[in-house]
Protein backbone atom coordinates (compact mmCIF):
# COMPACT_ATOMS: atom_id res chain seq x y z
CA UNK A 1 0.00 0.00 0.00
CA UNK A 2 1.24 3.37 -0.48
CA UNK A 3 2.68 5.33 2.12
CA UNK A 4 2.41 8.63 0.88
CA UNK A 5 0.08 10.59 3.75
CA UNK A 6 -2.53 11.36 0.40
CA UNK A 7 -4.14 7.62 1.08
CA UNK A 8 -3.43 7.61 5.10
CA UNK A 9 -6.35 9.14 5.62
CA UNK A 10 -8.28 8.01 2.36
CA UNK A 11 -10.92 6.32 4.52
CA UNK A 12 -10.16 3.21 2.91
CA UNK A 13 -8.07 1.42 5.40
CA UNK A 14 -9.36 0.02 8.60
CA UNK A 15 -11.55 1.91 11.09
CA UNK A 16 -13.80 2.02 13.78
CA UNK A 17 -16.90 1.58 12.00
CA UNK A 18 -18.96 -1.10 13.03
CA UNK A 19 -19.44 -2.86 9.88
CA UNK A 20 -16.86 -3.86 7.40
CA UNK A 21 -17.40 -4.01 3.44
CA UNK A 22 -14.78 -6.04 2.17
CA UNK A 23 -14.06 -6.20 -1.82
CA UNK A 24 -11.43 -6.96 -4.62
CA UNK A 25 -9.46 -4.68 -5.99
CA UNK A 26 -6.92 -2.09 -4.10
CA UNK A 27 -6.99 0.67 -1.79
CA UNK A 28 -7.42 3.53 -4.51
CA UNK A 29 -8.77 1.34 -6.98
CA UNK A 30 -12.06 1.65 -8.50
CA UNK A 31 -14.16 -0.31 -5.90
CA UNK A 32 -13.12 1.01 -2.39
CA UNK A 33 -13.59 4.32 -4.02
CA UNK A 34 -16.80 3.36 -5.14
CA UNK A 35 -18.27 1.46 -2.42
CA UNK A 36 -16.80 4.21 0.08
CA UNK A 37 -18.42 7.17 -1.15
CA UNK A 38 -21.59 5.62 -2.00
CA UNK A 39 -22.35 4.11 0.97
CA UNK A 40 -20.99 7.49 2.79
CA UNK A 41 -23.40 9.66 1.05
CA UNK A 42 -27.20 10.58 2.02
CA UNK A 43 -27.50 8.73 -1.88
CA UNK A 44 -27.27 5.19 0.09
CA UNK A 45 -28.48 6.90 3.75
CA UNK A 46 -24.90 7.72 4.83
CA UNK A 47 -23.89 4.52 6.44
CA UNK A 48 -20.85 4.64 9.09
CA UNK A 49 -18.96 1.25 7.32
CA UNK A 50 -15.12 1.02 6.75
CA UNK A 51 -14.34 -0.03 3.32
CA UNK A 52 -11.51 -3.08 2.91
CA UNK A 53 -9.75 -3.85 -0.27
CA UNK A 54 -8.65 -6.91 0.17
CA UNK A 55 -6.86 -7.84 -3.54
CA UNK A 56 -8.19 -10.87 -4.43
CA UNK A 57 -11.20 -12.98 -3.64
CA UNK A 58 -8.46 -15.65 -1.81
CA UNK A 59 -7.61 -12.58 0.13
CA UNK A 60 -11.25 -11.47 0.66
CA UNK A 61 -12.36 -14.78 2.44
CA UNK A 62 -9.00 -14.75 4.33
CA UNK A 63 -9.72 -11.34 6.07
CA UNK A 64 -13.55 -11.54 6.66
CA UNK A 65 -12.10 -15.05 8.55
CA UNK A 66 -9.34 -12.86 10.52
CA UNK A 67 -11.87 -10.03 11.80
CA UNK A 68 -14.81 -10.87 11.01
CA UNK A 69 -15.15 -11.96 15.15
CA UNK A 70 -14.57 -8.41 16.24
CA UNK A 71 -16.33 -6.55 13.67
CA UNK A 72 -19.44 -7.89 11.15
CA UNK A 73 -18.75 -8.61 7.75
CA UNK A 74 -20.42 -7.98 4.66
CA UNK A 75 -18.44 -9.43 1.26
CA UNK A 76 -18.64 -8.30 -2.28
CA UNK A 77 -16.71 -10.53 -5.25
CA UNK A 78 -16.13 -10.27 -8.66
CA UNK A 79 -18.61 -12.66 -10.61
CA UNK A 80 -15.06 -13.42 -13.05
CA UNK A 81 -16.34 -15.73 -15.31
CA UNK A 82 -18.97 -17.67 -13.50
CA UNK A 83 -22.64 -18.23 -14.46
CA UNK A 84 -24.67 -15.95 -12.20
CA UNK A 85 -26.25 -18.96 -10.67
CA UNK A 86 -22.87 -20.58 -10.14
CA UNK A 87 -21.82 -17.15 -8.57
CA UNK A 88 -25.17 -16.87 -6.33
CA UNK A 89 -24.64 -20.91 -5.71
CA UNK A 90 -21.15 -19.94 -4.63
CA UNK A 91 -21.82 -17.15 -2.54
CA UNK A 92 -24.48 -19.01 -0.35
CA UNK A 93 -21.47 -21.86 0.23
CA UNK A 94 -19.06 -19.03 1.04
CA UNK A 95 -21.89 -17.46 3.42
CA UNK A 96 -22.73 -20.37 5.37
CA UNK A 97 -19.02 -21.35 5.21
CA UNK A 98 -17.97 -18.27 7.34
CA UNK A 99 -21.52 -17.94 9.40
CA UNK A 100 -21.82 -21.83 10.39
CA UNK A 101 -18.51 -23.32 10.17
CA UNK A 102 -16.49 -20.56 11.11
CA UNK A 103 -18.30 -18.29 13.40
CA UNK A 104 -18.01 -15.14 11.76
CA UNK A 105 -20.41 -12.57 11.61
CA UNK A 106 -21.07 -11.82 8.55
CA UNK A 107 -24.55 -10.07 7.56
CA UNK A 108 -24.14 -10.86 3.34
CA UNK A 109 -21.68 -12.16 0.88
CA UNK A 110 -23.00 -11.51 -2.75
CA UNK A 111 -20.56 -10.87 -6.23
CA UNK A 112 -21.30 -8.23 -8.53
CA UNK A 113 -24.24 -8.66 -11.08
CA UNK A 114 -21.32 -8.40 -14.00
CA UNK A 115 -18.09 -10.13 -14.24
CA UNK A 116 -16.21 -7.02 -12.56
CA UNK A 117 -17.15 -3.83 -11.26
CA UNK A 118 -15.06 -2.38 -14.45
CA UNK A 119 -18.07 -3.85 -16.44
CA UNK A 120 -20.16 -1.04 -15.13
CA UNK A 121 -18.33 1.71 -16.54
CA UNK A 122 -18.96 0.48 -19.94
CA UNK A 123 -22.36 1.60 -20.19
CA UNK A 124 -23.12 4.47 -22.75
CA UNK A 125 -24.60 7.08 -20.17
CA UNK A 126 -20.39 6.63 -18.04
CA UNK A 127 -17.98 5.88 -20.44
CA UNK A 128 -19.38 8.53 -23.48
CA UNK A 129 -19.30 11.36 -21.46
CA UNK A 130 -16.32 10.54 -19.60
CA UNK A 131 -14.24 9.07 -22.42
CA UNK A 132 -15.01 11.80 -24.76
CA UNK A 133 -14.67 15.16 -22.09
CA UNK A 134 -10.93 13.49 -21.43
CA UNK A 135 -9.79 13.06 -24.56
CA UNK A 136 -11.53 15.88 -26.24
CA UNK A 137 -13.25 13.12 -28.73
CA UNK A 138 -16.65 12.91 -29.82
CA UNK A 139 -19.20 10.38 -28.33
CA UNK A 140 -19.06 8.84 -31.78
CA UNK A 141 -15.36 8.20 -31.99
CA UNK A 142 -15.58 6.62 -28.27
CA UNK A 143 -18.28 4.41 -29.46
CA UNK A 144 -16.11 3.27 -32.28
CA UNK A 145 -13.32 2.46 -29.84
CA UNK A 146 -15.46 0.16 -28.14
CA UNK A 147 -16.46 -1.63 -31.21
CA UNK A 148 -12.59 -2.05 -31.36
CA UNK A 149 -11.80 -3.46 -28.70
CA UNK A 150 -14.38 -5.59 -27.89
CA UNK A 151 -13.71 -7.41 -31.83
CA UNK A 152 -10.04 -7.24 -30.28
CA UNK A 153 -10.24 -8.58 -27.37
CA UNK A 154 -12.71 -11.95 -28.61
CA UNK A 155 -9.34 -14.27 -28.26
CA UNK A 156 -8.27 -13.22 -25.28
CA UNK A 157 -11.44 -13.23 -22.97
CA UNK A 158 -11.78 -17.10 -24.55
CA UNK A 159 -8.74 -18.01 -23.07
CA UNK A 160 -9.68 -16.16 -19.85
CA UNK A 161 -13.26 -18.12 -19.17
CA UNK A 162 -11.56 -21.30 -20.54
CA UNK A 163 -8.78 -21.15 -17.97
CA UNK A 164 -11.08 -19.95 -14.99
CA UNK A 165 -13.23 -23.38 -15.63
CA UNK A 166 -10.53 -25.15 -15.11
CA UNK A 167 -9.49 -23.03 -12.10
CA UNK A 168 -12.90 -22.97 -10.55
CA UNK A 169 -12.50 -27.28 -10.98
CA UNK A 170 -9.18 -26.87 -9.45
CA UNK A 171 -10.01 -25.06 -6.11
CA UNK A 172 -13.06 -26.97 -5.87
CA UNK A 173 -11.37 -30.04 -4.99
CA UNK A 174 -7.83 -28.73 -3.79
CA UNK A 175 -7.66 -24.63 -2.55
CA UNK A 176 -3.97 -24.50 -2.59
CA UNK A 177 -3.70 -23.48 -6.01
CA UNK A 178 -0.34 -21.89 -6.09
CA UNK A 179 1.74 -24.95 -4.60
CA UNK A 180 5.20 -24.65 -6.16
CA UNK A 181 5.97 -26.03 -9.50
CA UNK A 182 1.97 -25.54 -10.92
CA UNK A 183 1.95 -25.67 -14.59
CA UNK A 184 0.52 -22.36 -16.22
CA UNK A 185 -2.31 -22.58 -18.17
CA UNK A 186 -1.70 -18.76 -19.27
CA UNK A 187 -0.89 -18.36 -22.70
CA UNK A 188 -1.47 -15.05 -23.71
CA UNK A 189 -3.78 -13.82 -26.22
CA UNK A 190 -4.15 -9.95 -25.60
CA UNK A 191 -4.35 -8.17 -28.67
CA UNK A 192 -0.71 -6.24 -29.59
CA UNK A 193 0.38 -3.13 -30.57
CA UNK A 194 2.06 -2.89 -33.49
CA UNK A 195 3.45 -0.67 -36.32
CA UNK A 196 0.84 2.34 -34.87
CA UNK A 197 -2.42 -0.36 -34.39
CA UNK A 198 -3.66 -3.00 -32.44
CA UNK A 199 -3.04 -6.19 -34.02
CA UNK A 200 -5.38 -9.30 -32.88
CA UNK A 201 -3.48 -12.88 -31.71
CA UNK A 202 -4.10 -15.82 -33.99
CA UNK A 203 -7.25 -17.51 -32.85
CA UNK A 204 -6.21 -21.30 -33.83
CA UNK A 205 -2.50 -20.74 -32.99
CA UNK A 206 -3.86 -19.74 -29.36
CA UNK A 207 -6.53 -22.16 -28.91
CA UNK A 208 -3.44 -24.78 -29.94
CA UNK A 209 -1.26 -23.12 -27.13
CA UNK A 210 -3.97 -23.50 -24.44
CA UNK A 211 -4.76 -27.48 -25.11
CA UNK A 212 -0.60 -28.09 -24.98
CA UNK A 213 -0.40 -25.93 -21.49
CA UNK A 214 -3.65 -27.78 -20.12
CA UNK A 215 -1.75 -31.47 -20.78
CA UNK A 216 1.00 -30.11 -19.63
CA UNK A 217 -0.79 -28.81 -16.34
CA UNK A 218 -2.80 -32.02 -16.22
CA UNK A 219 0.47 -34.52 -16.18
CA UNK A 220 1.54 -32.19 -13.17
CA UNK A 221 -1.82 -32.41 -11.37
CA UNK A 222 -3.55 -34.71 -12.61
CA UNK A 223 -2.12 -38.09 -10.66
CA UNK A 224 -3.19 -36.84 -7.57
CA UNK A 225 -5.58 -39.05 -6.23
CA UNK A 226 -7.26 -36.88 -4.26
CA UNK A 227 -8.90 -35.87 -7.55
CA UNK A 228 -12.57 -37.35 -8.71
CA UNK A 229 -12.72 -35.86 -11.91
CA UNK A 230 -9.75 -34.69 -13.91
CA UNK A 231 -11.02 -32.66 -16.79
CA UNK A 232 -10.93 -33.18 -20.46
CA UNK A 233 -9.34 -31.36 -22.95
CA UNK A 234 -11.98 -31.25 -25.27
CA UNK A 235 -14.23 -29.50 -22.49
CA UNK A 236 -11.51 -26.94 -22.55
CA UNK A 237 -11.13 -26.66 -26.30
CA UNK A 238 -15.16 -26.59 -26.26
CA UNK A 239 -15.43 -23.35 -23.85
CA UNK A 240 -12.63 -21.64 -25.81
CA UNK A 241 -14.93 -22.64 -29.35
CA UNK A 242 -18.22 -21.44 -27.20
CA UNK A 243 -16.56 -17.80 -27.08
CA UNK A 244 -14.68 -17.39 -29.85
CA UNK A 245 -18.39 -18.14 -32.31
CA UNK A 246 -19.23 -15.91 -34.53
CA UNK A 247 -18.07 -13.02 -36.44
CA UNK A 248 -16.85 -9.66 -35.13
CA UNK A 249 -19.60 -7.74 -36.29
CA UNK A 250 -21.71 -10.37 -34.19
CA UNK A 251 -19.26 -10.03 -30.78
CA UNK A 252 -19.46 -6.14 -30.84
CA UNK A 253 -23.93 -5.93 -31.30
CA UNK A 254 -24.54 -8.17 -28.51
CA UNK A 255 -24.63 -7.12 -24.83
CA UNK A 256 -23.20 -10.48 -23.57
CA UNK A 257 -19.56 -8.48 -23.22
CA UNK A 258 -21.20 -5.76 -21.34
CA UNK A 259 -22.04 -8.67 -18.22
CA UNK A 260 -19.43 -11.76 -19.10
CA UNK A 261 -16.65 -10.12 -20.26
CA UNK A 262 -13.37 -9.01 -18.46
CA UNK A 263 -14.31 -5.12 -18.37
CA UNK A 264 -11.00 -3.93 -17.09
CA UNK A 265 -9.39 -5.08 -20.64
CA UNK A 266 -12.21 -3.41 -22.52
CA UNK A 267 -11.59 -0.12 -20.76
CA UNK A 268 -7.72 -0.61 -20.97
CA UNK A 269 -7.99 -1.06 -24.80
CA UNK A 270 -10.52 1.94 -25.01
CA UNK A 271 -8.44 4.83 -23.54
CA UNK A 272 -5.27 3.46 -24.99
CA UNK A 273 -7.08 3.67 -28.43
CA UNK A 274 -8.25 7.09 -27.70
CA UNK A 275 -4.78 8.16 -26.00
CA UNK A 276 -3.09 6.91 -29.37
CA UNK A 277 -5.64 8.92 -31.46
CA UNK A 278 -6.15 12.16 -29.09
CA UNK A 279 -3.58 12.33 -26.87
CA UNK A 280 -4.77 13.31 -23.30
CA UNK A 281 -5.00 15.68 -20.57
CA UNK A 282 -1.02 15.60 -18.59
CA UNK A 283 -0.63 16.27 -14.94
CA UNK A 284 0.82 15.52 -12.15
CA UNK A 285 2.76 11.71 -12.40
CA UNK A 286 0.76 11.30 -15.74
CA UNK A 287 3.16 13.82 -17.36
CA UNK A 288 6.39 13.05 -15.44
CA UNK A 289 6.33 10.02 -17.39
CA UNK A 290 5.49 11.38 -20.51
CA UNK A 291 7.78 13.85 -20.51
CA UNK A 292 10.59 10.95 -19.49
CA UNK A 293 9.69 9.44 -22.90
CA UNK A 294 9.84 12.74 -25.24
CA UNK A 295 5.89 12.98 -25.52
CA UNK A 296 4.45 16.32 -25.39
CA UNK A 297 1.22 17.94 -23.98
CA UNK A 298 -1.91 16.35 -26.04
CA UNK A 299 0.85 14.40 -28.65
CA UNK A 300 -0.75 10.85 -29.73
CA UNK A 301 0.97 8.27 -27.22
CA UNK A 302 2.55 5.83 -29.55
CA UNK A 303 2.06 3.14 -27.61
CA UNK A 304 3.93 0.31 -30.18
CA UNK A 305 7.18 2.30 -29.22
CA UNK A 306 7.09 2.24 -25.78
CA UNK A 307 8.93 -0.54 -24.45
CA UNK A 308 6.83 -2.41 -21.61
CA UNK A 309 8.07 -1.27 -18.23
CA UNK A 310 6.91 2.96 -19.11
CA UNK A 311 4.32 1.46 -21.81
CA UNK A 312 2.67 -0.25 -18.37
CA UNK A 313 3.49 2.58 -16.27
CA UNK A 314 1.77 5.36 -18.54
CA UNK A 315 -0.91 3.43 -18.94
CA UNK A 316 -1.59 2.47 -15.10
CA UNK A 317 -1.18 6.23 -14.11
CA UNK A 318 -3.64 7.21 -16.92
CA UNK A 319 -6.49 4.83 -15.92
CA UNK A 320 -5.84 6.19 -12.11
CA UNK A 321 -6.22 9.80 -13.06
CA UNK A 322 -9.53 9.19 -15.33
CA UNK A 323 -10.82 6.69 -12.39
CA UNK A 324 -12.52 9.42 -10.10
CA UNK A 325 -14.03 10.50 -13.28
CA UNK A 326 -15.60 7.39 -13.86
CA UNK A 327 -16.59 6.68 -10.37
CA UNK A 328 -18.37 10.21 -10.07
CA UNK A 329 -20.19 9.49 -12.87
CA UNK A 330 -21.39 6.05 -11.66
CA UNK A 331 -22.53 7.51 -8.46
CA UNK A 332 -24.37 10.48 -10.60
CA UNK A 333 -26.10 7.86 -12.74
CA UNK A 334 -26.93 5.18 -9.56
CA UNK A 335 -28.54 7.81 -7.89
CA UNK A 336 -30.79 9.28 -10.55
CA UNK A 337 -31.95 5.40 -11.66
CA UNK A 338 -32.84 3.52 -9.16
CA UNK A 339 -33.93 0.51 -11.27
CA UNK A 340 -30.41 0.19 -13.22
CA UNK A 341 -28.15 -2.83 -12.96
CA UNK A 342 -25.46 -0.87 -10.62
CA UNK A 343 -27.74 0.37 -8.22
CA UNK A 344 -29.55 -3.15 -7.80
CA UNK A 345 -26.19 -5.12 -7.05
CA UNK A 346 -25.37 -1.50 -4.41
CA UNK A 347 -29.20 -1.81 -2.92
CA UNK A 348 -28.68 -5.22 -2.06
CA UNK A 349 -25.29 -4.62 -0.25
CA UNK A 350 -26.80 -1.84 1.40
CA UNK A 351 -29.65 -4.16 2.82
CA UNK A 352 -27.16 -5.94 4.17
CA UNK A 353 -24.92 -3.07 5.93
CA UNK A 354 -28.11 -1.66 7.43
CA UNK A 355 -29.09 -4.97 8.43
Amino acid sequence: MPNDPVYKNSGFYRGSAPVALLCEGDVIGYEAQLLGRWFRSQAAGALKIDVWACGTGHGLRAIADSFGREVRIVGIEDRDFRTQAQADQDSAECFNDLDKRRGVAVRGWFTWGRNEVENYFLDDEILLPVMSGWFGCTEADVKEALRKAVELLVTFQAVQAAVYGVRRWWEDTDPAVGVTGSASLYVGGRPSWENGKLVPKDSAAIKQKLVEAFDKWRDRRGGDPMKSHIPEKGDLGKTFDQWTAGTPDEFSKTAHWRTAWAGKEILKLVRQQLAHRFGTNYGGNLGKLLSQQGIEAKQSIPWDKLKSGPRESIDRELEHEMQSYLVKQLIEFATDNAKSAIRADLDKIGAALKG
